[in-house]
């Protein structure tokens, strides 16, 4: 990839479909020239920030942040 949004840059760096360690260490070594450290988090917070369904319980929650966060996948 050669140019891109902010956006879609991020994006490309945090999808799972299409992991790409050459392209995470170029975008870790160069994000700096384009926004800050600060802009980058916001940035992959907003990704991965998912808003609660109303009408969850407690458990549905805790398994749901549990399975997230891998705990529920299974390991290759």
């Amino acid at each position: 990839m050669a140019a891109g949004t902010e956006y879609k840059l991020v994006e490309r760096l945090v999808y799972h479909k299409y992991a790409d360690s050459e392209y995470t260490r170029v975008f870790l070594a160069t994000y700096r020239s384009f926004m800050g450290a600060g802009r980058l988090l916001e940035m992959v917070i907003e990704r991965y920030e998912v808003p609660v369904p109303v009408n969850i319980s407690k458990e549905e929650f805790a398994y749901t942040q549990y399975a997230n966060w891998g705990g529920g996948g299974r390991v290759k």
